[in-house]
């Protein structure tokens, strides 16, 4: 399965907070791109609840579904 754009930024958010020290944020990022292999975007979601602001404004709104997050590169 490839990473969808979403999982590609957040990738990039994890490298950063983790170069950053930021550990905890590094590790949720990560769980969240591992919810997103799974299409559980639910848990991508509420996992983006425990990041702090600063990550959480970074990345934005969790797409719905994987279709939607596929979808966000075209048009």
């Amino acid at each position: 399965m490839h990473q969808t754009p979403f999982q590609r930024s957040l990738w990039t958010f994890a490298c950063e907070a983790h170069a950053a020290g930021d550990r905890a944020d590094a590790r949720i990022i990560m769980k969240m791109i591992e919810a997103i292999d799974a299409s559980d975007y639910e848990l991508a979601r509420q996992l983006c609840l425990a990041l702090r602001p600063w990550y959480r404004d970074r990345c934005g709104e969790v797409p719905v579904r994987r279709g939607l997050d596929e979808g966000a590169t075209s048009g």
